[in-house]
């Protein structure tokens, strides 16, 4: 056909070369990997690690296996692409570096994939195994020293490592080198323990923590200190909810302390600030500048806080447990969270932060929130609302997550959870985000904070004002899957119809569309929930959408093809993608129900010619020139309404020669008429007759 290119020429460079052609958007193919083996020590839920060659090393006795992996994700995890090509880019030392990025083919279809520069020696875990406490000088100069560094290189770009541990840090006993795994395989901190986290992370949903507290990378490597200077992992025989409990009532550093008691360890005066600083809660954990000035040997001092873990001298009872701080008893509302709503009182909560605490301001919140119960002492319980208790706990521990019924997470998390929660189709989590950005839990949570404005837009990487009109839309292109997409701007569509395949951007989608074409015309829309959601966050769309020419038309305005192929269109002309010919004959067929408006079978006839004429030319934008030309609909408009007056004043008609009474008035009518006309013609007869005799 005229409209079709010329077919390329055969591109015979890699018969000439014996090497694969690279595609864009692919893994360089000099990489070869081996699908069938996994590596389980480097994998994660979201990512499989594989062997990988690189084919252009060709060293005699080294085996090229050794030098690099793949790590291929699931489709469904939402790939830190920002980070990803920060450490690309930047290469920060001690950090195993990432040579290549892109799709990769598998025997499930297409996967994002890395190809990682593999780490030497073995885990520090295991060398902590086999040779028991390492000694301190060791652990300065060759753990300590190359962890600053690279710590130091991450939080230069502002990368949060959260998995620092003795099994993600590697050692090499031949070369002395120090090497971390990478971090981008799972969400920050998932796969960490409660014991290496802090307590406002130790808290959360393991997808829950977020990636902003950079403190929790000191506060881990105090824990890999503790845990190679004794021999023996902190808290390791420990439940979670056990580890939170002891720190909340001791503290993180009394806590990890007691959790050697009976233990000697061998350790400097230095050493032993070091791991108080490292281990400290809060404000009083030691960074980076504090973290610098031990290394190089400068003054760090210690900011201990005055009042302790102890805030208020006098306790307050909960669930027959006495909680001196107001952290713990956030906690412990929390994890009872029934017994909180049906037991508690607030008036009484108020009454110990005012008395005890002594935290004036903190209590009229507070008093504010108890305004919507009874303040009568003398009513022994109320339930307490869920949206109202998850606010107490907010202004209770607001340095922790957002708590609501059974999940904790932190606002910097809300992408990060929901896509858990898909990937693990679990509609409760789902419904858990839709009910905190309607309920505005977000927005209260940000001005309890000392500085609101560091939990902005551009920190928190997601809107929540935004969010709250887009999750409360129910129009296409938003809802709660727009919000899922807004969060997590690197997640692949997530559409049934794309499975096998990695949807990043519009062009990515628009040409999955196209291949799919007509195979799957008879049976579904090239539009759901999820593509709708993905296109409408790449294109910012913010407002319903609206074809203003058949307004005046519900049937038309209010039609879901129609407005599937408008967003399609868009889509189309910002993919820059001329001819989409799979796609546009898709939308043809899928159009049977807008033809199946109009009332006229000529008209019909006239549209599915034109319809079809445009189809061919593989341009969405000429399909929905003709559905938004309102020409025809008027002219459908005005000819039905002139048929149904017509068919009206004739089911009238019948409708009176059917009642009885008509008919005979009709007949008698009729009968005088007749009677008149036969006078008038005996009349005339007879008048001829007279005249014919009288001649």
């Amino acid at each position: 056909m005229a409209d079709e290119k010329a077919a390329p020429a055969p591109d015979i460079t890699s018969e000439l070369t014996g090497q694969e052609v690279l595609k864009d958007g692919f893994i360089d193919p000099r990489f070869k990997v081996r699908f069938e083996e996994v590596i389980p020590e480097l994998s994660s839920e979201f990512a499989a690690a594989h062997p990988a060659e690189d084919s252009s090393i060709k060293q005699p006795g080294v085996n090229a296996f050794n030098n690099v992996y793949c790590l291929v994700f699931d489709n469904r995890y939402p790939v830190p692409i920002k980070a990803i090509e920060a450490l690309q880019r930047h290469e920060p030392k001690n950090v195993c570096a990432i040579i290549d990025i892109g799709k990769i083919e598998t025997d499930k279809g297409e996967r994002q994939a890395l190809i990682v520069k593999k780490p030497k020696g073995m885990p520090l875990f295991d060398i902590i195994e086999q040779q028991g406490p390492l000694p301190e000088d060791f652990l300065i100069e060759r753990i300590l020293t190359p962890l600053y560094e690279a710590l130091r290189a991450l939080q230069s770009h502002n990368i949060v490592y959260g998995k620092l541990n003795a099994h993600t840090i590697y050692f090499d006993t031949t070369s002395s080198m120090l090497t971390l795994v990478e971090n981008v395989s799972d969400f920050c901190g998932y796969s960490q323990k409660a014991a290496f986290e802090t307590l406002e992370r130790a808290i959360c949903h393991p997808a829950g923590k977020g990636k902003l507290d950079q403190s929790t990378d000191f506060y881990a490597l105090g824990m890999v200190l503790l845990h190679a200077i004794s021999g023996h992992e902190p808290f390791e025989k420990e439940s979670t909810e056990g580890i939170i409990i002891k720190r909340l009532e001791l503290g993180s550093f009394e806590a990890a302390v007691e959790s050697f008691a009976g233990v000697r360890l061998k350790t400097s005066t230095r050493f032993q600030q070091l791991l108080k600083g490292l281990l400290l809660d809060d404000e009083d954990r030691w960074g980076m500048e504090q973290f610098s000035n031990w290394i190089n040997r400068r003054p760090a001092a210690l900011h201990l806080n005055a009042k302790g873990v102890k805030e208020a001298p006098a306790p307050f009872d909960f669930d027959q447990k006495l909680h001196y701080s107001r952290r713990h008893v956030a906690y412990s509302f929390f994890t009872h969270w029934m017994k909180a709503k049906t037991t508690l009182k607030l008036v009484d909560l108020v009454r110990w932060v005012r008395l005890s605490v002594k935290d004036n301001g903190q209590a009229e919140i507070l008093n504010d929130l108890a305004g919507g119960s009874n303040p009568n002492p003398s009513v022994a319980t109320m339930v307490i609302q869920d949206e109202k208790l998850s606010r107490v706990l907010s202004v209770l521990d607001s340095n922790g997550p957002i708590r609501y019924k059974d999940y904790a997470v932190h606002p910097d998390a809300f992408g990060t959870f929901i896509a858990y929660g898909y990937y693990k189709g679990n509609r409760e989590m789902i419904q858990w985000v839709g009910t905190m950005i309607n309920d505005r839990m977000v927005d209260y949570w940000i001005t309890l904070q000392d500085d609101p404005l560091s939990y902005d837009a551009s920190v928190l990487e997601w809107q929540p004002s935004r969010e709250y009109v887009h999750a409360r839309k129910t129009s296409i292109g938003f809802g709660i899957e727009r919000c899922l997409y807004n969060m997590n701007p690197t997640l692949a569509c997530q559409s049934t119809m794309f499975e096998g395949r990695v949807v990043r951007s519009l062009p990515d989608l628009m040409v999955a569309l196209d291949e799919i074409g007509i195979s799957r015309a008879k049976e579904n829309d090239p539009m759901d929930r999820h593509v709708a959601g993905f296109i409408a966050q790449r294109l910012d769309l913010q407002d319903d959408i609206r074809v203003k020419s058949i307004q005046r038309f519900p049937s038309l305005a209010s039609n879901p093809q129609i407005m599937s192929l408008a967003l399609l269109t868009v889509a189309q002309g910002q993919s820059r993608i001329r001819v989409l010919k799979g796609i546009t004959a898709w939308m043809n067929i899928r159009l049977a129900t807008y033809m199946e408006s109009f009332h006229s079978d000529t008209i019909q006839r006239e549209l599915k010619t034109r319809l079809d004429k445009a189809a061919r030319e593989g341009n969405l934008n000429s399909l929905f020139k003709i559905v938004a030309d309102a020409t025809l609909a008027s002219q459908d408009s005005v000819g039905f309404t002139e048929a149904r007056q017509h068919y009206h004043m004739m089911e009238n008609e019948i409708r009176n020669l059917e009642k009885e009474s008509n008919i005979e008035k009709l007949a008698y009518h009729y009968g005088l008429r007749f009677s008149v006309m036969i006078t008038y013609l005996v009349l005339a007869v007879t008048t001829l007759t007279v005249l014919f005799r009288m001649q």
